[in-house]
């Protein structure tokens, strides 16, 4: 098989630490990884102070501190971005609100990931697609409607996107991939198809068993032309931190160096789509488990990572009678942020404009309740 594009999102597996960040990128170049990815947010452009239980492996921790430890400083962007260009090595970004993106218009990446979270934010991805010529989108925990928007928006704007097919559970299923979407999006979009992976374990309950490199690999069988993982250093290392709510946020979906070398290596030896040579019979079951069906809604282990959508928050007080005025610099006073137990976002054209019913603090989540019609 074609070795596809790679790139490894180094997301939070940095653990606080730039040296560990820099590091991650020495392995991704060592491993011939075509690009790495960050995270451009800041704790206040991606989320609210609100406290909320959810089901997921994140939730046992505050929204807002979870994004203060994980996130990757501004001030780093500098240092990491010219160290890429030393060792030349590709690097890009996601961004999840208008002052992400603003923030990193200096840099000039060549291209910007909307991800699944954000990608019913159509006023995000026309700004992004507006100042960026290759924009991928992930199509985790969506709605078909909500991807062919997107998808549209950006081509509206004359820009490339490219689709990562995408299950948002942490870790995701093996049964709950459904591969068959990736040859049915290449064909309904006619545009670049790949796969962004969060398997790790085949008994995700228990977090046992595990299979780092099957899905990724059958993604490629079924024509996947671009392969996204998450590179972690030290899983046990991570896995620690995490369960002493210090770190490792990611540790159980992310694969290690000698794990992504396997991968690599499983590719390249294979030359035909007759795989069984390459699999045990736990494997097996699994590569026949991750066919399923096109994906059309989210799967029933997304369906509680929904939770962590953004929606119409207030971001600055309003008294009865002011008008809403949405946005991101001083002016404004409400604007897109996790969770999701605001409106959804494609109510803020709505909202704009219109005077608040009563007294709001800011931090709160929108109501129709709250608007004065």
């Amino acid at each position: 098989m074609k070795l596809p594009y790679l790139i490894a999102e180094l997301s939070c597996n940095h653990e606080g630490d730039i040296n560990e960040l820099k590091e991650l990128i020495d392995i991704a170049k060592n491993l011939k990884v075509n690009c790495v990815k960050i995270q451009s947010y800041t704790p206040d452009t991606i989320s609210s102070n609100y406290k909320f239980k959810n089901h997921t492996m994140w939730g046992n921790i505050g929204i807002k501190n979870l994004y203060k430890m994980a996130h990757t400083p501004r001030d780093w962007h500098y240092d990491i971005i010219e160290y890429c260009k030393k060792i030349d090595i590709d690097i890009f970004t996601t961004v999840y609100s208008e002052s992400d993106l603003t923030f990193t218009k200096k840099f000039n990446f060549n291209k910007y990931k909307i991800a699944s979270f954000e990608l019913s934010d159509l006023n995000l991805i026309n700004e992004v697609s507006k100042n960026c010529k290759n924009i991928i989108l992930s199509n985790g925990m969506s709605y078909f409607n909500e991807l062919e928007r997107a998808f549209n928006k950006v081509k509206q704007n004359k820009s490339n996107a490219t689709i990562l097919h995408c299950n948002s559970g942490y870790p995701a299923k093996f049964s709950e991939l459904d591969l068959v979407t990736i040859p049915f999006l290449k064909n309904y979009f006619k545009c670049k198809i790949g796969f962004s992976d969060h398997t790790l374990f085949e008994d995700v309950k228990n977090l046992r068993g595990l299979e780092p490199w099957i899905a990724p690999f059958t993604a490629v069988v079924y024509g996947a032309e671009i392969i996204e993982f998450h590179l972690i250093l030290d899983r046990k290392k991570s896995r620690t931190l995490f369960e002493k709510k210090k770190g490792g946020f990611d540790w159980s979906f992310s694969k290690e160096p000698h794990e992504v070398k396997n991968l690599i290596d499983k590719i390249k030896a294979n030359k035909s789509k007759d795989i069984s040579s390459f699999l045990n019979k736990k494997q097996t079951l699994l590569y026949k488990k991750m066919r399923g069906k096109v994906k059309l809604t989210p799967s029933s282990r997304e369906l509680e990572t929904l939770k962590f959508k953004p929606s119409l928050w207030t971001t600055g007080a309003l008294k009865k009678g002011d008008k809403f005025i949405f946005g991101n610099d001083k002016k404004s006073n409400f604007d897109s942020l996790r969770p999701n137990n605001g409106l959804p976002l494609k109510f803020s054209n709505f909202i704009q404009g219109k005077r608040a019913k009563k007294n709001l603090k800011i931090g709160h989540p929108i109501d129709f309740s709250d608007i004065d019609f």
